[in-house]
């Protein structure tokens, strides 16, 4: 008597491997796509970014209120809430990229493409607290202060674990390290 297809072990076996094979890659998919990502935008379009963002503080230094048009055009408040969003989000999950990156032997280009952002977004949070500046003719908006001290607050506790890395990346912790404080002197360089 012959049993049914699905009833015998040649269609539970490789049924069994293709479930476990999807399993593998959604994981894999999961923990991975975040920190090659941004590996990603560093290797193709940090430079762009902030070549950009050099341009517009040049802008500002030269022509204020072309600045101030340019901003508005090209929407930069909101495109810093943006990178602040991914920046926060990658600060936050540091730990666990950061384990995956150093099994895959990509823990260095992680974090040269970690300082990147770090270093993009201060230059865009500059512009963006300059042109608040400009706008009011005195003081910075209250909620752009309370949002950048939210930030420097998100990113001392982010330092605190950058400091716990091994001494294999001492290098890494010195450029986190420079970011911090120059980040910090931003905010008073009015």
């Amino acid at each position: 008597m012959n049993k049914p297809f699905y009833k015998l072990k040649r269609f539970y076996i490789p049924c069994g491997v293709l479930i476990a094979l999807i399993i593998f890659t959604s994981l894999t998919y999961h923990f991975l796509q975040r920190p090659l990502e941004l590996i990603f935008w560093d290797r193709y379009y940090h430079e762009k970014e902030y070549q950009n963002a050099k341009d517009i503080y040049k802008l500002f230094k030269s022509n204020e209120e072309e600045f101030k048009k340019v901003f508005v055009e090209q929407n930069l408040n909101q495109e810093l809430k943006l990178n602040q969003k991914e920046l926060l989000n990658y600060m936050h999950n540091f730990k666990k990229d950061f384990k995956f990156m150093q099994i895959l032997g990509l823990d260095n280009a992680y974090l040269v493409a970690l300082k990147n952002k770090d270093v993009l977004f201060g230059l865009q949070m500059q512009n963006n607290l300059n042109y608040f500046y400009l706008a009011s003719n005195s003081t910075t908006n209250l909620k752009e202060i309370n949002n950048y001290l939210n930030v420097a607050d998100e990113l001392l506790v982010f330092m605190s674990e950058i400091e716990k890395l091994p001494s294999k990346y001492n290098l890494g912790k010195i450029m986190f390290e420079i970011n911090f404080m120059t980040y910090n002197i931003l905010f008073f360089g009015f």
